[in-house]
């Protein structure tokens, strides 16, 4: 662990004796001043679902980000979070569009869609509830190979509920997303992200979360 990931745990530990969600300066997880600047050479617009028309989001490529809203909280799972801010808000995750699943079919479609097996975003905050997992598909073959699950169609419904009443989407059109997504994931260090996201900083949670999210259904 670096000298600067030690820093941040020891004021983390300290918070967490009277809270479980903290939230510490972005400049303490940034690896570089390069990453400092990340935000000002992207232009992320606003999308909020609980009112704004989501035929408004571009279908290029591109990275977003997702915040919580103020006054609301991830289900608790017996880990502490320490969060980042974006816009005054809290960041929870960070994902890419490409020219095939565009910003549009990435936020829209997959993560508001009412199916978790087409969704990290979605599949996760589902497992945080601790909602039981189905399998995606019907058909065997397809379940052996994939392994992907979702949740029942009740399960769903609040789920879609939940995030368009408490999440607050961010979203940028670039050509360059796999580089940013990188940066941002260091810079940010959301606690959904657990590929690529290598920061001492919130890793019981996300071992935690993975765990939950590699529940299977007991029958193939």
């Amino acid at each position: 662990m670096s000298h600067v990931s030690k820093i941040i745990e020891k004021i983390a530990q300290f918070f967490f004796r009277t809270t479980r969600n903290v939230v510490l300066p972005s400049y303490l997880c940034s690896k570089t001043n390069k990453n400092n600047k990340i935000m000002e050479n992207l232009k992320f617009k606003e999308f909020d679902p609980s009112k704004d028309d989501a035929g408004e989001i571009t279908k290029e490529p591109g990275n977003y980000i997702v915040t919580i809203r103020d006054g609301k909280n991830l289900p608790g799972i017996g880990a502490n979070v320490v969060y980042q801010l974006y816009n005054n808000q809290r960041v929870i995750y960070t994902g890419v569009a490409t020219d095939r699943r565009n910003l549009y079919d990435r936020i829209r479609t997959k993560h508001l869609g009412n199916n978790a097996g087409q969704s990290t975003l979605r599949k996760s905050i589902g497992s945080l509830f601790e909602y039981t997992p189905i399998w995606r598909d019907k058909d065997p073959e397809k379940i052996k190979k994939n392994k992907k699950t979702k949740f029942n169609p009740v399960d769903e419904k609040k789920l879609t509920d939940w995030m368009k009443e408490n999440l607050i989407f961010y979203y940028c059109e670039n050509k360059d997303y796999e580089k940013f997504e990188i940066k941002l994931i260091e810079k940010l260090n959301p606690p959904i992200n657990i590929e690529k996201n290598y920061n001492e900083v919130n890793r019981d949670f996300r071992k935690k979360l993975k765990e939950l999210r590699n529940r299977k259904p007991n029958i193939i």
